[in-house]
């Protein structure tokens, strides 16, 4: 890849990440939630169950933030904890089906979003532009923190 390409595309790709952010800042807004809360239930809802600790290393927020980050999430009827069954000290968090309607039509939008944003793209398009958003996830939930 030539060197103004790769320029190109950190651009591109800051300015998409910081949209993204910017979208799920007004999103959790609109439905009463901090952004933090909101960057949680997404990872709760990819990746769990999940445990307190867990969710703690992938955020960088301190165990005691996550606490109260998951008794507001809980409150909102967004997450369930469960005990282990084996090890009754541990638990794990799950994301549950929320009924807010604020939340469904946030849903809804963003599924227009990302249908208005395919419009256009051949089926071999898509399917880059998904290996390309697979890949980068991948290697972003990896990337130790700084």
């Amino acid at each position: 890849m030539q060197k103004d390409q790769l320029a190109d595309i950190r651009t591109s790709l800051r300015t998409f990440v910081s949209q993204a952010a910017l979208q799920q800042d007004m999103v959790a807004r609109k439905l009463g939630l901090t952004s933090n809360d909101m960057k949680c239930f997404r990872i709760i809802s990819a990746y769990g169950p999940i445990t307190p600790g867990e969710l703690a290393g992938r955020t960088g927020i301190t165990t005691g933030g996550i606490t109260k980050i998951l008794d507001h999430l809980e409150h909102y009827g967004a997450i369930e904890r469960k005990s282990d069954a084996p090890d009754r000290r541990s638990i794990s968090i799950e994301a549950i089906p929320l009924e807010n309607p604020e939340l469904k039509k946030a849903e809804v939008d963003f599924d227009r979003m990302v249908s208005e944003i395919m419009d256009g793209y051949s089926s071999d398009e898509v399917k880059i532009i998904k290996k390309f958003l697979d890949h980068t996830s991948a290697i972003l939930n990896k990337t130790p923190e700084a």
